[in-house]
């Protein structure tokens, strides 16, 4: 009986516990479905973040290959970029010139707009008017003073042309003697005809210098005639001095090979100007490059800029081992005098001419700046023989050109353009040379007409 009893509250137990583990397995059920149904959800958006995974790295890849396209392009454009950047500054500046005056005219007219324009117009036209009788009446001030000082300025110009035709003519004599010297001493002696050849194309180079000076003469004081034609027979014989040197030359010349002779143009057999080339260059060691400085082919400056050095001497000088306007630059007297003599100059012709000063005007004008300094390079490109060719103490003010700012006018000066005569005489080859090397903006010249403005300065400056 305690057994069935013990059995009975032991069966109570268990059926309860199985109650108690079957409200459990309810609960744990229910909470299974939950679960469930939250794994269906994460696993749907582990689907949708594969897939968008999948797109995205597609898209990086893709972003990628646009990214090493895009860099290429912009290595391409980088240089097109500095060329935008100057051409910007231009711009720049243009921008603030002209807002200059939309800003000076906005405060006189901001009340009157319609009014403002009409003004503008007539104004401009009465500036215009006004400028051109002002000139008209200052010329006719003028005039008395201007024709009195005239003979001063033609009498003054004639005395130092004549004393330059006179030096020019001692030096002839000079050199006429020593031909005939040459002519009875040294006919056999090739090496002094090289000598007298170089030295007689300079006289010959110097004759064309004074020749173009008359013709200036001329131009500019056409009333002077009597003056004008004393000159001309000066250079006329100086120009039959040059001739008798060169038929000097000619006869002094007896060799067994046939040379041709020199003619009123240049030298007349190239292997003779190369021998005298090499000659000079021989004679280098002669020159303190340690003091003057070192330069080769590739540093070469535009050496005709200098007045007094024509192609013939930058050839000699070049040969001897000068290169650029440093170098002269630091010529001191020693320099100076070893120059002349290494390229067979005439003596006192440097100092004369004032190389050094020439050359120092221009490094300090330009020498300092990176872009200037590289225009002045880039000169040797155009073609200055036919635009003619000024210096820095002719200049002029270029600006008064319509599209010709400060910075502009600098590089055509760093080129060696200074004059309105010059710009006159571009052709559309000039312009396009001109617009590269300082990288203006193509057509600008063109459009502007720098040509037309510059002839029209350019008589007015004779007038």
């Amino acid at each position: 009986m305690a057994q069935a009893h013990q059995l009975q509250e032991d069966s109570a137990f268990y059926l309860n516990r199985l109650d108690a583990a079957d409200e459990a397995y309810q609960t744990l059920t229910g909470e299974l479905k939950v679960i469930n149904s939250e794994y269906d959800v994460l696993m749907a958006q582990a689907h949708q973040l594969q897939e968008d995974s999948a797109f995205y790295l597609n898209r990086l890849d893709a972003a990628d290959e646009s990214y090493q396209t895009l860099t290429g392009e912009l290595k391409a454009r980088n240089s097109e970029y500095d060329i935008l950047m100057t051409q910007a500054h231009q711009l720049q500046e243009d921008c603030a010139f002209y807002l200059n005056r939309l800003d000076a005219a906005d405060e006189e007219h901001n009340e009157s707009k319609e009014a403002y324009a009409i003004l503008l117009e007539q104004a401009t036209q009465l500036q215009e008017d006004s400028a051109f009788y002002i000139n008209r009446l200052d010329a006719a001030e003028n005039t008395y003073n201007e024709l009195k000082a005239e003979n001063e300025d033609t009498q003054e110009d004639y005395d130092i042309l004549k004393a330059q035709a006179n030096q020019l003519q001692e030096d002839c004599a000079f050199y006429l003697n020593r031909l005939d010297v040459a002519d009875e001493e040294h006919n056999e002696s090739k090496e002094a005809y090289a000598i007298l050849l170089a030295q007689a194309t300079q006289l010959q180079e110097d004759c064309a210098f004074y020749l173009n000076r008359l013709d200036a003469a001329e131009a500019e004081h056409n009333e002077s005639k009597e003056a004008y034609d004393i000159l001309l027979a000066q250079a006329t014989q100086l120009q039959k001095d040059c001739a008798e040197c060169f038929d000097k030359l000619t006869t002094a010349t007896k060799t067994e090979e046939k040379e041709t002779a020199p003619t009123a143009y240049g030298i007349g057999n190239m292997d003779d100007e190369e021998a005298l080339l090499l000659q000079i260059s021989d004679k280098s060691a002669h020159i303190n490059f340690d003091r003057i400085g070192h330069a080769e082919e590739g540093d070469r400056d535009d050496l005709p800029r200098i007045k007094g050095i024509g192609p013939f001497i930058e050839r000699k000088l070049n040969a001897l081992g000068i290169f650029t306007f440093r170098q002269i630059a630091n010529f001191n007297d020693d320099d100076i005098q070893d120059v002349t003599k290494a390229i067979e100059f005439f003596p006192g012709r440097i100092e004369r001419d004032g190389w050094v000063p020439q050359a120092k005007a221009i490094l300090e004008e330009f020498g300092d700046d990176k872009q200037l300094s590289e225009i002045m390079k880039l000169s040797r490109q155009f073609d200055f023989e036919r635009i003619g060719r000024s210096s820095l103490g002719e200049k002029d003010e270029l600006q008064r050109i319509k599209g010709i700012g400060p910075f502009i006018e600098k590089k055509l000066n760093a080129m060696g353009i200074y004059t309105f005569r010059q710009i006159s005489n571009f052709t559309s080859e000039d312009i396009d040379t001109v617009t590269e090397i300082i990288q203006f903006f193509p057509g600008r010249i063109e459009r502007d007409d720098w040509v037309s403005q510059a002839a029209e300065f350019a008589k007015e400056s004779k007038a």
